[in-house]
């Protein structure tokens, strides 16, 4: 069923990058330190593929948007934006 296995795939990358996103501490110091900011951008940037690459395996597969744990799934990288948002906006 390369249904299940690419749904499967797409899901575990999506939450291995998001754990390496989470892991990433930001500060202050993380805008002027070169180094700790392309490590974010990094991290963020793995999470943005791994969650398009998950939305194309959805539009083949219909179905799975119906999926209640999907939807919630759906609306994290929203409030991770606003979050995002919301820093940068108090940082500057």
């Amino acid at each position: 069923m390369a249904y299940g296995r690419a749904a499967s795939s797409r899901f575990t990358q999506v939450t291995e990058a998001r754990a390496r996103a989470t892991q990433v501490r930001v500060d202050a110091s993380t805008v002027t330190d070169p180094q700790k900011f392309k490590e974010y951008q990094d991290a963020q940037n793995q999470l943005s593929g791994a969650l398009g690459r998950l939305l194309v395996t959805v539009e083949r597969y219909p179905d799975l948007k119906s999926n209640a744990n999907f939807l919630a799934l759906q609306s994290q990288p929203e409030g991770t934006e606003n979050r995002i948002a919301v820093a940068r906006r108090d940082y500057i």
